[in-house]
């Protein structure tokens, strides 16, 4: 038997020997089972510890290895060295890898220069600390390979100390609610009622060592003044520990999770953006929780917006006027004539990329898809233009301006829309925010619309005159801004000489196909009914990734970008759950991994072939979520749900199909078959006989 199996065995026996004599119950299994975080590990099938070495966690640690050895279940256990306090830190780290080598326990450490990064993302330690300690869980459930429950050792005196706190903030229910037992389907607090001297007390009567972390006795910190001063004294006047105030957050809990769930049904999933007159007429309980949720899902995470800011927003939506409201984190609240939203705050200066161009003699014209403007040299007379393009008759929605080009002033540019824009003509300045509504536009055509500037300020918009002092009448040197507003491509437009034909038996493969289930022309219709979804969900997104999953999903999401028309970027991940044979293994492992470092402004959607067992949908999920994503969806072809083994929903779907072996349209067995332009049912002694 290998040294460290046996190691892990004696300590284990030595655990329980102690556990005989021990007189402290603690009440982890029955939290256990009464959040259903028990239910939820066995789903999983693993549990990762978040382990510091602290008693709290070397407690949790001990109890999930006697649990997940009684129930089947894989433990892990993560460290993260914060490179925070030295040679303290590193002793906590050895004392964590020694304990998990004594207990037989996988552990993934990670050292990450905590101060370095708060500096960089001018962050404070504290948040800097955990956006990476939670960033190294998602690392480590990619080493792990499978879907995994995160335990993570929050007890009843952090739970009370955070209700503290959030109440001298001012917090409404959400605040007062404490931690959450469980959150997301992913992370799960097992000893969220148990006090930190109970289970200390455990510790010592089953042999359990732990280190202190020096820092929580630093009372210039608030959350450790409470915790060594006002919690002992609050303790001493219930007598009783701290099960009332466990009992308080759980019913504020469910009364707040019973509000939200009203809210969530005027805004779901990870909408930014709702009626203004909804806003208007709902009760202020549940319209101040639709303007909390619409902040938390722009910023991609739990941000909780205060009472203060809230209140303002419904202030200027109740009013009638377009109006706008600064919260923090570079957020903007936005109330214009019919819709209320929450946009990123964008400076000039950081429009992106693909919305910017600079002029220059060779290379006079800006196209981003869907509106293009020409510099042409000299004034257009009105007969040019009409014989411009006489046989496609493009400049048919043209809008065209002549200015004075010995007028401007430096760098002729042009870029998107900047909060705060604003530009004078007529003898008056206006706001260009102003002047874009009044052009009836949809948020995402404001994105694109191009603003001409010089490096003195705005010089044209299209549809306006040009600034005070550089329209050209006459005199001076002109320069023809031709501005083009692409007509949307009619219902027909991707037909050609084959649309409308049937499955054509083209390939010497057909004949191993026992019937077509997919014709071409329906994965056509399911492709663009899918990308008119995505279109219309991510009119907003600042940053919309199509993550294809290699190999089968390649034909599929090919078609499928074609036909999205809002901008896109595209990557590709890599992962095997099948071998070389027609059923999964049930095991996720990544063969090639995203190659960003900050996915926090990104809304990713996974492409994927088909979904069976659901597991490396559900677990790419986890993983990408983790890893810092701001959103995360899933979008399949096809759907098996016969064969699923995880609770799992895709957010789009295009087909359900029934249990059997299928291949064409970039599925494939044994690596043949993909070309084909329909998908099929394979015949079974093609796959037999291997």
């Amino acid at each position: 038997m290998p040294e460290r199996a046996l190691g892990g065995i004696i300590t284990s026996i030595c655990i329980l020997l102690k556990k005989e004599a021990a007189t402290t119950e603690l009440q982890f299994e029955k939290t256990m089972a009464e959040y259903g975080m028990d239910r939820l590990a066995k789903k999983k099938g693993a549990v990762l510890v978040g382990f510091s070495g602290g008693a709290d966690s070397s407690c949790l640690l001990a109890l999930m290895k006697e649990w997940t050895g009684k129930n089947g279940t894989d433990l892990y256990a993560c460290h993260v060295n914060h490179l925070i306090r030295g040679e303290e830190a590193d002793a906590d780290q050895h004392f964590c890898e020694k304990m998990c080598r004594d207990l037989d326990i996988p552990l993934f450490v990670y050292r990450l220069d905590v101060p370095a990064y708060a500096e960089k993302n001018r962050l404070g330690i504290e948040e800097a600390a955990r956006k990476l300690r939670y960033g190294a869980f998602g690392k480590a459930l990619g080493e792990i390979g499978m879907p995994a429950v995160i335990a993570t050792a929050h007890n009843a005196d952090d739970n009370l100390e955070t209700v503290i706190f959030n109440m001298m903030r001012g917090s409404g229910t959400r605040g007062m609610a404490g931690i959450s037992p469980v959150r997301d389907g992913r992370f799960i607090r097992p000893l969220i009622k148990d006090g930190s001297d109970e289970i200390r007390e455990w510790c010592r009567e089953h042999g359990i060592s732990y280190v202190t972390d020096s820092t929580n006795s630093d009372e210039s910190l608030s959350r450790n003044l409470i915790r060594r001063r006002l919690i002992p004294e609050i303790k001493k006047v219930t007598g009783a520990g701290l099960d009332s105030f466990s009992r308080m957050t759980d019913i504020v809990r469910k009364d707040s999770e019973f509000l939200d769930g009203i809210a969530a049904v005027y805004l779901p999933g990870r909408m930014t953006r709702i009626g203004r007159r909804v806003l208007q007429e709902l009760d202020p309980a549940i319209s101040s929780r639709i303007v909390r949720k619409m902040y938390s899902n722009l910023k991609g995470t739990p941000a909780d917006l205060s009472a203060y800011h809230t209140e303002k927003a419904l202030e200027i939506c109740r009013g009638t006027s377009e109006n706008s409201l600064d919260l923090p984190g570079d957020v903007v609240f936005r109330a214009d004539r019919n819709i209320a939203r929450v946009v990123k705050r964008v400076a000039a200066d950081t429009v992106p990329p693909e919305n910017r161009y600079l002029y220059s003699e060779d290379a006079p014209v800006f196209d981003n898809s869907r509106y293009r403007v020409e510099f042409i040299k000299g004034e257009i007379p009105e007969k040019t233009q009409e014989a411009l393009a006489p046989d496609e008759n493009i400049y048919k929605l043209s809008i065209i301006s002549t200015v004075r080009f010995d007028k401007i002033i430096g760098r002729l540019m042009i870029r998107s829309k900047a909060d705060g824009d604003t530009y004078r003509y007529g003898g008056m300045t206006r706001k260009v925010k102003k002047l874009l509504n009044s052009r009836k536009l949809t948020s995402r055509e404001k994105e694109l619309y191009p603003v001409v500037c010089d490096d003195e300020g705005i010089l044209w918009i299209p549809g306006f005159p040009p600034r005070d002092g550089v329209r050209f009448e006459g005199e001076g040197e002109p320069l023809s801004l031709v501005f083009r507003d692409y007509a949307p491509p009619g219902s027909g437009a991707e037909n050609n000489e084959n649309g409308g034909r049937t499955m054509e038996r083209h390939s010497i493969l057909d004949r191993d196909i026992e019937e077509v289930l997919v014709t071409q022309e329906q994965v056509d219709e399911i492709t663009t009914r899918i990308a008119e979804e995505i279109d219309r969900d991510y009119a907003d997104s600042k940053r919309l990734i199509l993550l294809c999953i290699l190999k089968g999903s390649v034909v599929f999401m090919g078609d499928l970008m074609k036909k999205v028309r809002i901008p896109v970027e595209i990557d590709f991940m890599k992962v095997s759950s099948y071998a070389s044979g027609t059923k999964t293994t049930g095991r996720i492992n990544i063969l090639l991994d995203l190659n960003r470092s900050d996915l926090s402004e990104c809304d990713i959607l996974i492409v994927e072939d088909i979904i069976d067992s659901g597991r490396t949908l559900s677990y790419l999920s986890e993983y990408l979520a983790l890893n810092g994503a701001h959103s995360v969806k899933t979008c399949t072809l096809l759907d098996k749900p016969s064969r699923r083994e995880v609770d799992f929903t895709p957010d789009y779907r295009g087909l359900e199909i029934p249990d059997k072996f299928v291949v064409g349209y970039g599925l494939d067995y044994a690596e043949q078959y993909r070309a084909l332009p329909y998908i099929g049912v394979l015949k079974p002694e093609v796959y037999s006989k291997k």
